[in-house]
Formats: C-alpha cells, sequence, structure tokens
C-alpha cells in the first residue's frame, strides 16, 4: 500500500496533480489547508482534517467525488487488499478559542475515546510539540501530547509551518511536520506489518 501524505495544499493545485501523478498512491491523507474542498487526486480516496484556512463553501465540480473529512474521535481504516492502516485526526490550531478552527477542550475530549494502540497514523494541522512555551495555549497542546502518547500511533503528521521538522514526543512517537504543498510531501509505503517513509522535495516554489 501506497499513501501519498500532504499539507497546506492551499491553491496549489499543480504541486498536488503533479505529487500524485509520480507517486500513483492507494490513498491520500491530508493534514489541511484548502482554498477549495474538490477531487484532485482522480478516483484515489482522499481523507483529511481541516486547517485554520478552510471554504466556507464547497463546490461540486462535475460530479467527481469530494474528499471525505476525517471527524474527530473516527477511525478509518485503509485497506488496499493486502495491508491494513488505520487513520485518526485531530481539526485546527492552537488559536484563540473563540475562532472555530481553535482546537478545544471538546476536541481532546474525542481523542480520550480512542484506544491505545488502536491507531497507525495520527494527523494534526499544527504540531503540539511546536506550540512555544510561553503560549497561551500550550496547556492545551501539553494535553493533545498525552493523549497521542496514550494512543500511541506509529506516525504523527502535521503541517501549518510549511517547512519539514521531524520530532518526537516524550513516549517516542514519531512526528514529521510536513512541508507545505508546493515545496514537498511525504510517501508511505506499507507491506505486510514493515513501514516504509520517505520525504520528497519539490520545485514549485
Amino acid at each position: 500500500m501506497k499513501i501519498l501524505i500532504v499539507s497546506d495544499i492551499h491553491s496549489d493545485y499543480t504541486a498536488a496533480q503533479s505529487a500524485y501523478s509520480v507517486e500513483s498512491p492507494d490513498f491520500v491523507l491530508d493534514c489541511g489547508d484548502h482554498e477549495e474542498i474538490k477531487n484532485i487526486f482522480q478516483s484515489t480516496q482522499h481523507f483529511y482534517i481541516h486547517g485554520n484556512h478552510e471554504p466556507s463553501v464547497i463546490n461540486i465540480f462535475n460530479n467527481m467525488p469530494l474528499p471525505n473529512k476525517i471527524s474527530g474521535g473516527q477511525i478509518i481504516v485503509l485497506n488496499n487488499g493486502t495491508a491494513n492502516v488505520r487513520v485518526a485526526g485531530l481539526d485546527g490550531n492552537y488559536a484563540d478559542p473563540d475562532k472555530s478552527y481553535s482546537i478545544k477542550e471538546e476536541d481532546i475530549e474525542k481523542l480520550r475515546v480512542i484506544k491505545r494502540g488502536s491507531l497507525d497514523i495520527f494527523l494534526t494541522h499544527e504540531s503540539p510539540l511546536l506550540v512555544p512555551k510561553n503560549s497561551s495555549y500550550k496547556d492545551l497542546a501539553e494535553e493533545v501530547v498525552e493523549e497521542i502518547d496514550r494512543i500511541a500511533p506509529k506516525y504523527l503528521f502535521s503541517g501549518h509551518f510549511g517547512r519539514y521538522t521531524e520530532l518526537k514526543t516524550k513516549k517516542k512517537v514519531s512526528n514529521m511536520v510536513l512541508d507545505e504543498m508546493s515545496k514537498g510531501y511525504c510517501v508511505l509505503d506499507v507491506g505486510k506489518g514493515n513501514y516504509r517513509l520517505k520525504r520528497v522535495r519539490s520545485r514549485f516554489r
């Protein structure tokens, strides 16, 4: 199974479609931030979470299937006939709690229903590991990290910052902070119990 993992597409559809053409993935996972929610990966199933830049209107073009939104607390299972990959996600980022895209305590409550060891991949828009120590949202971010460490996914993927970074939680969960779409993406190849991750750099900016 090949999974294309992207973030911060915004309106960089040429970069997204180029990555899709090069990689020919079985599935696409997306850490959020879109100008539009629309089909850009042909018939390949595309699962996404919200970032902090999401459209209020969704346009459907030419009867093409829309991407699939991952709801809080929901686990989706990707299956290509030879391997299963379990995925969940957390919308939004750490900002003014009055804003609709901000992570709130009720979002963390949805994480608490996910059982330990029940996930392979967890998606966030903003990495909770990069929230500054002096931020008023640090306590909220630390709660998210505690839940991630409890659930213990194999990988945590994030976006938002636009540059690639590799981090680890206290319990050594790997957090890949992705480039924005115009600069790169990740590919995860999954065999029978084997995972091989690579970062790919693009040249669209």
